[in-house]
């Protein structure tokens, strides 16, 4: 679970929380504090990093551990807490290389430093082979035991998403597949799906 403190934490958190249950899965929360959040520019080209700003994100970082550590400590869910700095896209990819999936909002805090949130899942999804579930940012939060709708293009990538979700769909309780068109020479049939 990609952390951050937004609007967003408590509705990704959840939704990691109702995946995790229904699977008996060990839920990885990751902060990750972009190096670019240290950096600071004069007017001559020079690069320098300010004390007060480290304090700053310090203090950002202690408040969003202390309250997933208030939250979580009352699930029934087993977790841990990670927080590291660099580059978002790249650390969450790197952390998750041998995670089942990763789990992300939609809205992150936007600040100067970090990018767009279509930027940052575009990154995900091209840096990472794990799958990625992007949390709903209306307030509901997924049933994992609900119905299920895979869109089938007959492309590798679809193959990939839905046997990395093999796990899921045998939860789900009715899975309908949406196929849509597309000429492909090398495309699978949607009847083997």
């Amino acid at each position: 679970l990609h952390v951050q403190n937004d609007r967003a934490l408590d509705q990704t958190l959840e939704t990691a929380l109702s995946l995790a249950r229904a699977c008996g899965a060990h839920l990885s929360c990751l902060h990750v504090t972009p190096i670019e959040a240290y950096v600071a520019f004069d007017g001559f080209g020079g690069v320098f990093v300010m004390n007060d700003v480290i304090k700053a994100i310090d203090d950002e970082e202690k408040i969003l551990s202390e309250r997933l550590h208030a939250e979580l400590d009352n699930e029934d869910v087993s977790w841990s807490y990670k927080q590291v700095t660099g580059n978002i896209p790249g650390q969450i990819a790197s952390k998750a290389a041998l995670a089942d999936l990763i789990v992300t909002g939609r809205q992150p805090n936007r600040t100067e430093f970090q990018g767009s949130t279509i930027g940052l899942l575009g990154d995900l999804l091209h840096r990472s082979r794990t799958p990625l579930f992007i949390a709903a940012d209306d307030g509901r939060i997924p049933d994992p035991t609900g119905r299920v709708l895979i869109a089938w293009n007959g492309s590798f990538e679809a193959a990939n998403a839905v046997r990395s979700a093999v796990g899921l769909l045998k939860l789900a309780s009715d899975v309908h597949v949406l196929r849509i068109e597309e000429h492909k020479e090398e495309a699978f049939p949607s009847t083997a799906l």
